[in-house]
């Protein structure tokens, strides 16, 4: 098996997955970036071409987040000139949409829904969504509210926690009952938000928040991104700075 990762999107999903294998494996990297506004055609530059052929190998594509489905089918009409042995695709998230009809996801983590622009709604209403906890959609606008500071603990709506998804942030929600192992569940939540999340290089800011959260919890613990959500059946210090620095700054509005 051949995996080949299509940079950065895919360089942290790629490495988990590859722990995980049971069978024998070898790995290559390909950077593309479109030549402008990308397009219905998907034209796109390679910025790194694969280091090794991919003639007679069986080939697994990895994408950490299928969005559009554009960069994608570039790829893969790509590769089929290399004539691999066998060309499947791997996504860790993606989007529920429309996609080329060259892309086909064989292996997907979690379909996320496309919840549409990233529109300010008036803070009287309340937002809807095709998923929740939402990754991404409308949400409220409102100074000191929404975006809530980064570091804040308090009971957040999707509204408030949304809009700091945008800014390149991460919310962690937490789901547990009452009692002695709920309260050291938050103890830890709250100690990691207030002293070990790290720095962020980019504005210097601990763009973290944290809340109560219930619907659409599979597990104790979500972590949020934009685009991105991953559950934990409980406190993983290690795996919630591993999920921060892959996606911090990361949103459509990267700014403080």
């Amino acid at each position: 098996l051949h995996l080949v990762g299509a940079l950065k999107g895919s360089a942290v999903f790629l490495a988990d997955l590859l722990r995980a294998l049971t069978v024998p494996a070898t790995v290559d990297f390909i950077s593309i970036v479109p030549y402008g506004k990308v397009t219905a055609s998907g034209v796109v530059r390679i910025r790194k071409d694969l280091d090794e052929p991919l003639e007679g190998k069986d080939v697994l594509v990895i994408e950490g987040i299928c969005a559009s489905g554009l960069s994608l089918s570039y790829l893969l009409r790509n590769f089929q000139t290399r004539r691999p042995a066998s060309l499947k695709t791997c996504a860790f998230v993606a989007k529920r949409r429309e996609r080329p009809g060259d892309v086909t996801l064989h292996y997907l983590g979690r379909e996320i829904p496309d919840e549409g622009p990233a529109t300010h709604v008036d803070p009287s209403t309340t937002p809807t969504y095709k998923f929740y906890p939402p990754t991404s959609g409308p949400h409220y606008s409102l100074q000191g509210s929404a975006p809530v500071p980064w570091q804040t603990i308090d009971n957040l709506v999707e509204g408030q926690f949304v809009h700091n998804l945008e800014h390149g942030g991460i919310a962690i929600l937490y789901n547990c009952p009452s009692g002695d192992d709920c309260t050291a569940l938050k103890n830890q939540l709250e100690n990691y938000v207030k002293n070990l999340a790290p720095v962020e290089p980019t504005f210097h800011e601990v763009k973290v928040v944290m809340t109560p959260y219930s619907r659409g919890m599979e597990k104790k613990v979500a972590l949020v991104a934009w685009h991105y959500v991953d559950f934990l059946d409980g406190y993983d210090p290690n795996e919630i700075t591993r999920f921060y620095e892959s996606h911090v700054d990361k949103g459509p509005e990267n700014i403080a």
